[in-house]
């Protein structure tokens, strides 16, 4: 007991000695302390954070899409996914309530203009059905139809941010802009989506699948993604793997050979994600559109062709 109240009196004595180094040790031990207590919370959450950005997406929803791995990329090999996969899955797998394309842009982005106006956004083809499957309808105006895809209309849907990007007028509807040289009509603006992962989702371009089909021009293997929703979340493990083994066969993968397409719930995806393990610049380009804005001065080198109004109105001749 003595033992302990000398120790005791000589740590007091030496911090009433040293107290300018004793508040230093101390002040350390605090911002040590606090600091581990930052990262933590930071850490946690951002995982509710990626968990809930994809639990919008919907537990019944899930998407296939092609994958090559790194070392096949560098040897100038790539998987892709084919409308004939599309169609394969149509009609083989039951179960499925909503199904739907997406297919990028040749080079992922696109440059938009809008009279003097221009911006870099994400273009994409796809379906009616996309918006039962994403969950997100036209604010404004309407959807795309079946029938503009089966016409290959020159129509197309705007994402809030990008129509505020082209200066586009308070009611878009009936307007046209350029993409790639093609003039398309502007049918409807799409309900705001806010951001994930710190990307815009309301800055997009969506155009008719066939009609991206015949603005990429001649590809043997064009790459899609296939986006779908079950009407039974209990026959999401039951549909994914019925798919699986159906690509499987039909892309002639056999014994130990790796899948050259991954199928991925809204959940899988966040896992993959959280753990770095997943192609995170793959999930930003499918639920979100990255946002590169651009003035009209810096693209004044482009050569872009400047059409007088009737003009521009014959080059949309046929849209509706």
């Amino acid at each position: 007991m003595f033992t302990l109240i000398e120790s005791f009196r000589s740590a007091i004595e030496s911090i009433i000695a040293h107290g300018f180094r004793s508040v230093l040790t101390t002040l350390g031990i605090i911002i040590g302390v606090a600091s581990v207590i930052a990262v933590i919370s930071l850490v946690q959450g951002l995982r509710v954070s990626i968990m809930s950005e994809f639990a919008s997406l919907g537990t019944n929803s899930f998407s296939v899409s092609s994958y090559t791995p790194l070392e096949e990329r560098l040897k100038g090999r790539n998987a892709r996914l084919a409308p004939q996969d599309l169609q394969l899955i149509q009609e083989r797998v039951e179960g499925i309530e909503s199904i739907t394309p997406i297919l990028f842009s040749e080079d992922g982005a696109g440059l938009v203009r809008y009279q003097s106006q221009t911006t870099l956004t994400q273009v994409r083809g796809t379906t009616y059905s996309f918006q039962d499957v994403a969950g997100i309808y036209a604010a404004e105006g309407r959807f795309l139809s079946a029938t503009d895809s089966q016409k290959r209309r020159r129509v197309c849907v705007l994402g809030q941010d990008t129509a505020k990007d082209l200066s586009l007028p308070e009611d878009p509807i009936g307007e046209y802009i350029e993409i790639g040289g093609e003039w398309l009509k502007v049918i409807g603006v799409m309900e705001p989506r806010g951001e994930m992962f710190g990307f815009s989702q309301d800055d997009f371009v969506m155009v008719p699948y066939e009609t991206m089909r015949s603005m990429n021009g001649v590809q043997d293997k064009p790459d899609i993604v296939i986006q779908m929703t079950v009407a039974d979340i209990d026959d999401l493990e039951e549909i994914t793997d019925r798919i699986r083994s159906l690509l499987r066969r039909t892309h002639g993968l056999t014994g130990n050979q790796p899948d050259d397409f991954r199928v991925e719930t809204s959940e899988q995806m966040a896992e993959s994600f959280e753990h770095g393990d997943g192609d995170r610049e793959r999930h930003r380009r499918y639920f979100t559109a990255g946002r590169w804005n651009r003035n009209n001065e810096h693209h004044a080198g482009l050569g872009y062709r400047t059409y007088p109004r009737d003009r521009y109105l014959q080059s949309a001749r046929g849209t509706t």
